[in-house]
């Protein structure tokens, strides 16, 4: 995703950009910034560190595949049958955002199948030779209420991003934009 990045300012005839990505696109945010240092004016990674991550997502993929999309009949009804199993309102909100019409049909925009047969490796961070640094302006963002970037993560960043700075949003979760 990197590469496709690069590829898209080279098209674009940009020279440098600044980076914002959330989750798994601050992984990619972080992984230009250390592979392209002098396309990245900037880096913003949100609540992500450059870390392999342990936990899986199995459970709520799985309630977001078994909703039955051929009798739905409105988001609210989406919502009522994933409460169950997905209690947190806030995070159902965000999910069903991804749950689109088309054709008189509910279905997902999101392809979950994909999704979980990938998820070692979008749970992974690619390995780099530990002299690659990113030396530009970093902010890293963090969820206090977050357990995605944890206080041992730090010095990796620090190591990884020596510019960087870590400012902590007190009550808010991973997903912070929601």
């Amino acid at each position: 995703m990197a590469g496709d990045i690069a590829a898209l300012m080279d098209a674009s005839h940009l020279d440098k950009a600044t980076l914002l990505g959330h989750s798994l696109g601050g992984k990619v945010a972080m992984t230009f910034a250390l592979s392209y240092p002098d396309q990245t004016q900037a880096l913003i990674p949100v609540d992500i560190a450059p870390v392999i991550y342990h936990h899986r997502f199995d459970s709520l993929i799985k309630a977001l595949q078994d909703l039955p999309l051929s009798t739905l009949t409105s988001r609210k009804e989406a919502d009522d049958y994933l409460r169950s199993r997905i209690e947190d309102p806030a995070l159902r909100s965000f999910l069903l955002q991804n749950l689109v019409m088309r054709a008189g049909q509910f279905r997902w925009r999101l392809n979950l199948t994909t999704i979980q047969t990938n998820m070692d490796t979008l749970l992974g961070f690619p390995e780099f030779p530990l002299e690659v640094r990113y030396w530009g302006p970093a902010c890293f963002i963090h969820g206090g209420a977050s357990n995605y970037l944890r206080s041992e993560h730090r010095p990796l960043i620090q190591a990884r991003f020596p510019q960087a700075r870590i400012i902590t949003l007190d009550d808010a979760g991973h997903w912070l934009h929601v």
